[in-house]
């Protein structure tokens, strides 16, 4: 689950486009596709787990940072 922290946050989850208030909160479910960005500035977003986490099954579809 993200939470927005600050105003411009911008979420997309499996295909659609979230601008959410400060304290929206969007599921994640396993398997969909996510990306996370901002309409400008910085901001800050909590980011939260459920259950069995682990960070060695991202698969990277798109990066604009040469880790795809």
């Amino acid at each position: 689950m993200w939470v927005a922290l600050d105003p411009g946050a911008v979420f997309e989850v499996a295909g659609r486009r979230v601008l959410p208030e400060v304290g929206e909160r969007v599921l994640i479910r396993a398997g969909e596709t996510h990306r996370l960005g901002s309409d400008g500035p910085a901001v800050r977003v909590m980011e939260i787990a459920f259950g069995r986490f682990d960070e060695d099954d991202i698969e990277r579809l798109d990066d604009a940072y040469g880790r795809a």
